[in-house]
């Protein structure tokens, strides 16, 4: 039984097709929240510029104390709020990057034929040969 090298070459096909689409739409979500995290850090930082130069500004220490109570709190519910864009974009980035892969990998596909049934993986193991040790 002759098996055609094209069989064997399109045995993974689907599979390759299927990481590589992975592969591209992990790319895309990554840069997806590297932009977010790096717009929060940039919008961040300039927040907290400008509330240097408000707390440089303040009259005294009650002023300082209400400005830099009002900064932690809106620093906060800023936080609050990337953590959870970003956490939904990492969701949505897990879902969508094995997702190719796992329907690929998930039931055989019907197209190809398994490798017991093209013979490319034997049945039936050799019988082990015994080696005899040779003192000499």
């Amino acid at each position: 039984m002759f098996i055609d090298f094209h069989d064997i070459r399109n045995l993974g096909m689907n599979q390759f097709d299927a990481v590589s689409e992975a592969a591209a739409s992990t790319a895309k979500r990554l840069q997806a929240i590297s932009d977010e995290a790096t717009a929060y850090s940039k919008k961040h930082y300039e927040s907290a510029y400008a509330h240097g130069g408000r707390l440089l500004n303040a009259k005294g220490l009650n002023e300082v104390i209400e400005l830099q109570s009002d900064y932690a709190k809106i620093s906060y519910e800023n936080f609050v709020a990337e953590a959870t864009k970003l956490s939904a974009l990492c969701s949505e980035f897990a879902k969508e990057a094995f997702k190719p892969v796992k329907t690929e990998f998930a039931e055989p596909s019907r197209e190809q034929p398994s490798p017991l049934a093209t013979g490319l993986v034997a049945t039936k193991s050799a019988p082990a040969q015994k080696k005899e040790r040779v003192e000499g």
